[in-house]
């Protein structure tokens, strides 16, 4: 996947745990912590993009066994975390004072839960893949790297997308779900 589809995916699945249009439907009430959240994955994108220039190694096998693809896949478990901790401060309701606390209904609270585990398992099947290789014959890693992370993120991507199908779970429980135009 290209690194502007990787950029947009991770940042619409830590806002959608963080309860982006799940506890609330404007996009400003989330402003604080998506415009550095975006900021820091274009730069932290682009730093690894023109590190990876810096650092090419013909000698390699896969990108992931220079330093930038370390710091890559590091990458990739910082935002896994992030997106941990979104779902369990949006599954908690944000505040410790309970009378001010967001309730969460059953059906919000399990589909969260589930795109949680199916954006976490797009988001650390590069990190596992690429230490699984690393137990392989070099001239495999590449190729081992490359179509386990290309099947697995589909799949993961598919199963996310299917929440997201009209009539699905995400419609039933989002406030997208509410009427619009105002009527």
């Amino acid at each position: 996947m290209s690194y502007a589809g990787n950029i947009q995916l991770s940042c619409i699945f830590i806002l959608c745990a963080w309860g982006w249009t799940i506890t609330q439907d404007s996009i400003s009430s989330y402003t604080p912590v998506f415009v550095p959240l975006l900021l820091f994955v274009i730069m932290a994108h682009f730093t690894l993009i023109i590190l990876a220039y810096l650092f090419d190694n013909p000698e390699k096998y896969h990108d992931h066994e220079t330093f930038p693809g370390t710091m890559l896949v590091i990458f990739r478990i910082i935002l896994f975390f992030t997106m941990v901790y979104g779902t369990k401060q949006t599954l908690g309701g944000y505040r410790t004072d309970q009378r001010n606390a967001l309730s969460l209904d059953a059906s919000k609270k399990q589909f969260l839960v589930t795109f949680s585990i199916f954006a976490g398992i797009w988001f650390l099947c590069l990190p596992i893949i690429t230490l699984i290789s690393s137990f392989c014959a070099p001239y495999v890693r590449h190729r081992l790297v490359r179509t386990v992370t290309m099947i697995v993120q589909t799949l993961a991507f598919g199963l996310v997308s299917r929440q997201f199908l009209s009539q699905s779970t995400y419609h039933r429980v989002s406030t997208v779900a509410g009427p619009s135009l105002g009527w």
